[in-house]
């Protein structure tokens, strides 16, 4: 549940126009699911949909990633592992 709402957050933090509150009901229990909207800002990292792209269709690196974002990249694999996006083996690339 918690995924759950992580990508709920995700998805309405990034519209502009939606209210900063909601109240959402999930298998029959009420949740109240405040978003800040700057949350996310500058964080591209905590996007799933954004490290795929970036690490796995681009074969960006954590350690590019994370220097590009400005953040270590044991934040980047703590964010993969997250999202479930599988890791690759340390070395060179090929």
């Amino acid at each position: 549940m918690e995924t759950l709402l992580t990508d709920l957050a995700h998805k309405l933090a990034s519209d502009s126009d939606a209210p900063t509150e909601h109240i959402i009901d999930i298998s029959g229990e009420a949740y109240r699911l405040t978003v800040k909207l700057d949350k996310y800002e500058g964080k591209s990292y905590r996007d799933r949909d954004w490290l795929v792209t970036n690490y796995i269709n681009n074969n960006r690196t954590m350690n590019d990633i994370a220097t590009s974002c400005g953040v270590t990249p044991a934040t980047i694999n703590q964010w993969l592992v997250r999202f479930e996006i599988p890791t690759r083996g340390r070395g060179r690339r090929s």
